[in-house]
């Protein structure tokens, strides 16, 4: 629900999930009283204004609760998947990159 009050249970082994909705452009969802474990984000890179917000927002969150972030982009230009890394690596972020192998292949939804 984005709410980050009511996990979402998963698996039969009684894990859980807890999800915030970020706001890239509002510096007040970037505050985190919790500790995450994992900050997750996909198909986030697509524009220069967003992409530059969207690290901004990441490292603020990442700094307060000291999570590592997975962000899976996929490629739509040369220039905004660079910018994204600059950023990033201005940021003082650690980035790895997945080996093309390890990527799952799938036809399928």
């Amino acid at each position: 629900n984005g709410s980050g009050s009511d996990p979402v249970v998963v698996g039969s082994r009684g894990g859980c999930v807890h999800v915030k909705e970020l706001d890239w452009f509002d510096s007040s969802t970037y505050e985190c009283s919790d500790r995450y474990d994992l900050i997750v984000a996909t198909d986030v890179v697509y524009n220069e204004p967003v992409t530059e917000q969207f690290v901004m927002a990441l490292k603020a969150v990442s700094l307060q609760s000291r999570a590592p972030c997975l962000v899976s982009v996929e490629l739509r230009t040369q220039e905004i998947h660079m910018l994204f890394v600059d950023k990033l690596v201005e940021s003082e972020a650690r980035v790895w990159r997945v080996p093309q192998n390890l990527h799952h292949q799938s036809n399928s939804l």
